[in-house]
């Protein structure tokens, strides 16, 4: 009787046992959750913000720039700056990041500090879906004006190594080197020899408003201006920024004794201006041209031709632009009956037929 029980005993801790292994095994087999994760950024230059942190599997370079920067939903432009780009994340996705600074309420910006840090989700090259940034990050807010695939990821974050933002330049203290480059159009014809730069400081209404102060600057309205410049002739950059990856014109010209402080700098060929921080010993713009509103490209594209017919009956400026909706269809009449005598009156008598070996022919 004894032995029984102790057999029962021993079949009884066995499947105890085996219970408990099971179990172990259960919760072996299942993935730990995530823990949440986090962005660090640091300056690299002035332009370049390197991301780490243990949300990425690897640290990645992002390129922004200085620019007009929409806030309290899309009624207030300020100037900021801006930086975008794709990293892997350490959670098995891509996702598409952008980060912001704007200036507080002294105009200037914290460059040691973003205003937030957000994620594009829902929309390439982002492949992460929501439900994934909202389990593997602390913190997620949608942001009410980004649309439906915009979402706020975090807050104010501190970004390292600000000393880093001096461009080196090989300038002067408190010079800005500035570029006007006609890109992928460089093989334009016609080009002007020289541009006109504008330089204007962001102070005081415009902190908050960057299409005014490029309005003003380039209209160079009193108070605006800092310094003007005109460039020396056109240059030929072999920095592969041209047609085909080839050499690019430019504009180039050298701004000096620029305090440090927010501008814009405006080019008069391009009728266009950037925004930017200047930062000693020396800082390094450049001036997009065909990117804003308004904003031309000089010079005409190859293979145009010239000396083609004008419409002459065309609205415009004066009297006959004026009165072009009474005076287009009487000209059009004119046009149309000279065609017409021309075609069926002029031609015709013009018109002498062959002589033929035709027998029957009376001549």
């Amino acid at each position: 009787m004894a032995k029984l029980n102790i057999r029962r005993g021993g079949s009884v801790l066995i499947a105890v046992m085996m219970l408990v292994f099971s179990v172990l095994a259960a919760f072996r087999n299942v993935p730990a959750a995530h823990a949440a994760v986090s962005f660090q950024l640091t300056w690299v230059n002035a332009t370049t913000v390197r991301v780490g942190g243990s949300a990425v599997q690897a640290p990645v370079n992002i390129q922004g720039q200085f620019t007009g920067i929409t806030v309290g939903g899309g009624t207030q432009v300020v100037q900021g700056f801006r930086a975008d780009g794709v990293v892997d994340t350490s959670f098995g996705c891509k996702l598409n990041i952008y980060f912001q600074l704007v200036p507080g309420g002294n105009g200037q910006i914290d460059f040691s500090n973003t205003s937030q840090i957000g994620a594009i989700v829902g929309s390439s090259p982002s492949t992460c879906t929501l439900q994934q940034v909202q389990s593997n990050i602390n913190g997620v807010v949608r942001d009410p004006n980004g649309g439906n695939v915009n979402y706020v990821v975090q807050g104010n974050t501190q970004i390292a190594n600000v000393g880093a933002r001096g461009t080196g330049g090989g300038g002067a203290r408190g010079s800005v080197d500035v570029t006007a480059g006609m890109g992928t159009a460089s093989n334009f014809t016609g080009l002007p020899a020289t541009d006109t730069f504008i330089l204007c400081e962001s102070r005081g209404q415009y902190i908050t408003n960057k299409d005014l102060l490029d309005r003003d600057c380039l209209a160079r309205k009193n108070g605006t201006v800092t310094q003007t410049l005109t460039t020396g002739g056109l240059a030929t950059l072999k920095n592969g920024q041209g047609p085909n990856g080839g050499d690019e014109k430019a504009w180039q010209g050298v701004f000096n004794n620029v305090p440090d402080a927010n501008y814009v700098v405006c080019s008069t060929n391009f009728n266009a201006c950037q925004f930017f921080n200047a930062s000693a010993p020396a800082t390094v713009v450049r001036v997009f041209y065909g990117q804003a509103p308004g904003s031309t490209i000089p010079g005409t594209p190859p293979g145009s031709t010239t000396g083609q017919d004008e419409k002459v009956c065309t609205t415009g400026d004066g009297l006959a632009g004026g009165l072009a909706w009474v005076l287009c269809p009487f000209a059009q009449i004119i046009v149309n009956a000279s065609e017409y005598i021309q075609d069926h009156i002029i031609i015709p008598f013009l018109t002498v037929s062959p002589l033929t070996t035709n027998s029957g022919d009376p001549v």
